[in-house]
């Protein structure tokens, strides 16, 4: 279960950076 979490989260990480990278960027930070 935890993987397919990760899957999904990884998943909207991605669209977010490609909606706006400094908002990726502020994620990649905090992660």
């Amino acid at each position: 279960m935890e993987e397919m979490d990760t899957q999904g989260n990884i998943l909207l990480f991605t669209s977010v950076c490609k909606d706006g990278k400094m908002f990726c960027i502020v994620l990649e930070k905090g992660r």
